[in-house]
């Protein structure tokens, strides 16, 4: 190859090389433009879903708010009309399943971008409102009532003191677990392992070692319901906004000292927990979440409960005692710790023991509203959010 060969060779490797790199900065730039182009839009569209889903949430959560005010109104479709809202539009369909349970569904629109938000929702006495007994039980004369399926299971001794445990639902015993009490069920109770009710049971349907491992008898008959009491908490807020208790967000309370609310009762816009080791002096209401985590006491104050939840779950995982009412309004009650409970525990959903030997005293909680006076209602409906499907 020659000297003007080799200068030809060159200079067009040169140009391809020249053209190559050019070709890929126009791909890229062509990339980079059409990203940018498209980013508003993919954000907009992104934008408009969350606000879409907003909407159905808010549809969803208004057509609860009637059913909680009149059950009845699940098979009236002209009581839940398409509304705009917030520059979008919501409509909630209600599909009422038997007597206790609907479930809505609702469609948010807001502009091109659609969402569907699902809900469940129960009447946890609706049973006791449209086949009712003229003289139905009274929750607060049981130690343990739940709405759902109550479930015990583990080892070790639970003492009751002689009261009565009560499930709604159905009544399950695994493992090792001995009760000392009586226990009535409205559907079955249902025991295996090695377990033993160390008292009376009544019951219309029996499974497993039950009737056989109940010492003091069991019955096999219709068990009549206990209606879930439907608490006014109002007057509760009221007191706490008084003196200046009320606290919007979680609240974590922990620490060897002695915590005293003022005027006795503290209500939570959110979770609450304690896991201090001192004295807890007072009534909680949260809105949320209960857990008690603590080796220190709870203090009952007067006539006032221990713990409520409104639209939440209790756990009770701790070593410190509770004297008071716990009360799930429409949630559920977990208990793995062995602290001992002196009154009585009413959850609408249901009622999960586990662990080893515990002790339940049953006394008689009905609470007193705050500042002294007033009833307390029982039975009617008492409808909650029972899960979001989507």
């Amino acid at each position: 190859m020659n000297a003007i060969d080799y200068k030809r060779v060159r200079d067009g490797s040169a140009l391809l090389t020249v053209a190559v790199v050019l070709g890929v900065l126009v791909i890229v730039v062509g990339a980079m433009m059409t990203y940018a182009l498209n980013t508003p839009y993919v954000t907009r569209r992104i934008a408009n879903q969350i606000r879409a889903k907003n909407i159905a949430e808010a549809g969803a959560n208004e057509a609860y708010s009637i059913l909680a005010t009149n059950w009845s109104l699940r098979h009236n479709p002209s009581a839940f009309p398409a509304k705009d809202f917030r520059g979008g539009r919501f409509d909630a369909d209600v599909q009422p399943i038997g007597t206790a349970l609907a479930i809505i569904t609702s469609t948010g629109i807001y502009r091109e971008a659609t969402a569907v938000a699902v809900l469940d929702i129960r009447n946890h006495n609706a049973s006791t409102n449209e086949t009712s007994t003229n003289n139905p039980p009274n929750a607060f004369s049981y130690a343990i009532v739940c709405g759902g399926q109550m479930t015990w299971s583990g080892s070790g001794l639970t003492d009751v003191s002689g009261g009565w445990i009560h499930s709604n639902y159905k009544y399950k015993m695994t493992g090792s677990q001995v009760i000392s009490g009586n226990v009535s069920c409205v559907n079955e109770i249902w025991s295996v392992g090695s377990t033993e009710i160390r008292g009376t049971a009544r019951a219309p349907n029996w499974k497993g070692s039950s009737p056989g491992n109940v010492t003091g008898g069991g019955t096999t008959a219709p068990v009549p319901l206990v209606p879930i009491p439907n608490i006014v908490l109002d007057p509760y807020l009221q007191w706490a906004q008084a003196n200046g208790q009320v606290y919007n967000g979680n609240v974590h309370i922990s620490g060897a000292s002695d915590y005293v609310v003022p005027g006795g009762v503290m209500w939570v816009n959110g979770n609450f927990k304690w896991s201090g080791s001192g004295r807890f002096i007072g009534c909680v209401i949260a809105t949320k979440d209960i857990n008690f985590t603590g080796s220190g006491p709870q203090v009952k104050v007067g006539r006032l409960p221990a713990f409520i939840s409104r639209d939440g779950n209790i756990d009770i995982s701790g070593s410190g005692n509770i004297n008071g009412l716990i009360y799930a309004k429409t949630g559920s009650f977990d208990k793995s710790g062995n602290g001992v409970i002196r009154g009585s525990v009413i959850a609408a959903n249901e009622f999960r023991k586990t662990g080893g030997a515990d002790v339940f005293i049953y006394e008689d909680s009905t609470p007193t509203p705050p500042g002294g006076g007033g009833e307390t209602p029982l039975g009617g409906d008492l409808v909650g959010v029972a899960g979001w499907q989507q």
